[in-house]
C-alpha cells in the first residue's frame, strides 16, 4: 500500500524519486500505527445454535398443525445439525409455513425441505416469494430442499485487509485510465483516483453485482 502510494504521489506531483521514497515511508510508519490496534482485536463470533430455538419455532408452528397423519409442528420441525427443518410434506397450504418460518431467519439458519411434496411448482412459488422478501444471497438451493442463512455480519477486519490491497492499486490504475484522456491534467487523474476508490468500495462491500 505504502509503495503504491508513494508512486502516486511521485506521479501527480512530479516531485523526485527521494519525496516519493519519504511518502513510503511516512505510510507505512502511519499505517502500522493505526491498523496494528485494529487487526490485533480478537472478535469472536459467536454462532447460533438451531437447538436453542427448535422449541420456540416448534411452539410458534403448532398453529398449523393438521392432524394425524396430516403435518405437523412436533414432527415436521426439526434439527436438522446447523438448521431448523421445516418439512413441507402433508400440508395444504405449505406457503404459510414459509411465510411464518421466514421471520426466525435473523435468529437461526432454516431449511424448508420440499421432498415428497409437488416439488417444482412449490420450489417456484417459495423462491419467488423469497426473492422479493430478503437478500438472494442468503438463499442456497439444493435438490430437495431451499435453505435460508443468517444475514451476513461484515468482517471489519477483512474490509480493513482488502482495503489496503484493493483500494491504492485500483485509485493508480484508474488514475492512470484516466490520464489517457487529458494527459497531465491534475484534475481528470483525480477523477481517475476517485473512480478507482469507489469501484474498490463496490469490490470490498460485495455491492457490485
Amino acid at each position: 500500500m505504502g509503495f503504491m502510494i508513494s508512486i502516486l504521489f511521485f506521479w501527480m506531483a512530479n516531485q523526485s524519486l527521494k519525496s516519493a521514497g519519504t511518502a513510503w515511508v511516512y505510510t507505512i510508519i502511519i499505517g502500522t500505527i493505526v491498523l496494528t490496534p485494529i487487526l490485533a482485536r480478537r472478535e469472536r463470533r459467536v454462532l447460533a445454535n438451531p437447538m436453542d430455538f427448535l422449541a420456540l419455532i416448534q411452539d410458534s408452528m403448532k398453529q398449523f398443525d393438521e392432524g394425524v397423519n396430516r403435518w405437523r409442528a412436533l414432527s415436521h420441525v426439526r434439527n436438522a445439525g446447523t438448521s431448523i427443518s421445516i418439512k413441507l410434506r402433508n400440508c395444504q397450504n405449505p406457503m404459510k409455513l414459509v411465510e411464518h418460518g421466514l421471520q426466525f431467519t435473523d435468529q437461526c439458519q432454516i431449511k424448508f425441505n420440499t421432498r415428497d411434496t409437488n416439488e417444482a411448482a412449490l420450489r417456484a412459488h417459495i423462491l419467488k416469494y423469497l426473492h422479493n422478501s430478503i437478500n438472494t444471497s442468503r438463499i442456497v438451493k439444493k435438490s430437495h430442499s431451499i435453505t435460508v442463512r443468517l444475514p451476513h455480519e461484515m468482517d471489519k477486519k477483512g474490509v480493513i485487509m482488502q482495503a489496503i490491497i484493493f483500494l491504492p492499486m485500483l485509485s493508480i490504475l484508474g488514475a492512470f485510465a484516466f490520464d489517457e484522456f487529458a494527459p497531465g491534467n491534475i484534475y481528470v487523474r483525480i477523477g481517475g483516483i476517485i473512480a478507482g476508490l469507489f469501484l474498490g468500495i463496490m469490490i470490498i462491500t460485495n455491492r457490485g453485482r
